[in-house]
């Protein structure tokens, strides 16, 4: 199974090359292909992939509401324009997203898990995200849906999910770039793939023409 954080392996994707638009429905293709590559049995088929989860905050009209409702209340002309930036900017997301998740939701053995993303004193933040792919890893490790997890993300508060599944017996892929990814994390992978050290043939099977949005 592979679980993606989303917005985490985006930024991985980015660091990497931020001048391509990558295609996420052949993501798994490479990875099983990869997984070959640093696993001592060379028998990962496309086949034995059970299913990709990702996960990640979604742009909402609510959220678009909240933001209008702040601009509406601030006297202060500088919050002003820094709203109606942070609207503009908003609006425009949510329509490339929404894009996004169209595309993703109709992936062969692809699952989405959306949520939606909060807003507070001028920041737009995600809450839930990580803690659901958590949950999601330990559940299906327990119910042994798995031999193999990938995780592509470099977040510090999946380390204990990460410990819970490999004393199951399971073995942890871990899948990210070293610029956004805690020591302690890469440490607990059994193995780690750096998004750094992708080539740039590696790239070309996964992202098609343009700049990134």
């Amino acid at each position: 199974m592979i679980f993606y954080d989303l917005e985490n392996f985006k930024q991985g994707l980015a660091h990497r090359d931020r001048n391509r638009k990558y295609d996420y429905g052949k993501m798994q293709y490479l990875i099983i292909d990869l997984l070959r590559k640093v696993m001592p049995a060379s028998d990962v088929k496309e086949y034995m992939l059970v299913r990709a989860y990702a996960y990640t905050g979604e742009y909402t009209e609510q959220l678009l509401k909240k933001i209008k409702e702040d601009l509406e209340r601030t006297k202060l002309e500088n919050e002003k324009k820094k709203l109606e930036r942070l609207l503009q900017k908003t609006k425009k997301r949510l329509e490339a997203q929404r894009s996004l998740l169209e595309k993703l939701r109709n992936f062969n053995f692809f699952e989405l898990r959306t949520y939606p993303l909060k807003y507070s004193k001028g920041q737009i933040f995600q809450k839930g995200v990580d803690v659901q792919l958590a949950v999601d890893l330990v559940s299906h490790a327990f119910r042994n849906n798995f031999d193999i997890a990938v995780v592509c993300s470099g977040d510090i508060d999946l380390l204990e999910s990460l410990k819970i599944v490999k004393r199951l017996g399971k073995i942890v892929v871990l899948v990210s770039h070293h610029k956004i990814t805690a020591k302690a994390l890469r440490a607990e992978a059994d193995f780690y793939m750096d998004m750094s050290k992708l080539t740039d043939v590696d790239l070309e099977r996964i992202s098609f023409g343009g700049g990134n949005e």
